[in-house]
């Protein structure tokens, strides 16, 4: 693996990480027209994730976490340690193992409603669950922040379908709630110094609101129009980092790097 951290540089790191996954999944879906305009679905989708960890660390932690660039790098065999005692980094030792099975199952319901109003109008509104089995971290300072939990969502939609113009119009506009959560975020390695390697924490809440508009034209044969408006709004309302010792509450913030519109 490589240590890599915010400042985009990055330089191999000693492990041995042998990993397997044996993953099952179903899922059924059925619906019922309760009239003629009126149609009830629902969906169920068990997933069981069986996940194996052999993972060797040669590097104890921040003590010589440049292992390989003192080694490999700057061609140096030894490293001078704070109480003054010098080793050979020549020859690894394995400073941190796991072992270890991990076990992921969920079961993920879903539902909604469709209403025909006619031929040209129909309405609809769902709620459908999600799920992400836990995985682990490439690399980590230590060993116990290798397994990272388990994703689950949760996502509201209402909208309507409208055919416009003789049907040469067609119009689709929806609003949309999805929470996340224990959200995978990227956060600096608190068992390392600041920067210099990125982790991945199951510690964070994500809550977003959007709405959608979309419109396609067919004004004569052969020429097709499409136009599309979306809005999204999405913050952490669950999220802390811990970054050269002090304990960062971000709650309450936007996510990064999401766009408010877009066309």
């Amino acid at each position: 693996g490589n240590w890599a951290g915010q400042s985009g540089g990055s330089f191999q790191a000693d492990t041995l990480n042998d990993q397997t996954l044996n993953s099952w999944s179903g899922f059924i879906e059925t619906d019922f027209d309760v009239s003629e305009k009126l149609n009830i679905w629902a969906s169920l989708r068990y997933t069981r994730d069986d996940k194996h960890i052999d993972f060797d660390q040669l590097v104890p932690g921040c003590e010589l976490v440049c292992h390989s660039f003192w080694r490999n790098v700057l061609g140096l065999n030894q490293v001078f340690l704070a109480d003054g005692v010098t080793t050979d980094i020549t020859k690894s030792q394995i400073e941190g193992h796991i072992n270890n099975d991990f076990l992921f199952t969920n079961w993920s319901p879903g539902g909604g409603i469709t209403y025909r109003h006619n031929d040209d109008l129909t309405f609809f509104a769902k709620v459908v669950t999600g799920f992400k089995a836990g995985g682990f971290n490439e690399n980590s300072g230590v060993v116990e922040n290798l397994p990272l939990e388990e994703e689950t969502s949760t996502s509201y939609e209402i909208g309507t379908n409208a055919k416009l113009a003789d049907g040469r119009v067609a119009l689709r506009a929806s609003g949309f709630f999805h929470q996340r959560r224990d959200t995978v975020i990227a956060i600096d390695d608190p068992a390392l110094p600041p920067d210099v390697n990125l982790i991945g924490a199951s510690n964070a809440d994500v809550d977003t609101w959007g709405a959608e508009l979309e419109i396609a034209s067919h004004p004569m044969n052969g020429l097709e129009i499409n136009a599309a408006v979306g809005y999204l709004k999405t913050k952490f309302t669950r999220f802390s980092s811990l970054k050269a010792g002090t304990l960062f509450d971000f709650s309450g913030n936007r996510v990064p790097l999401v766009y408010d519109w877009t066309v």
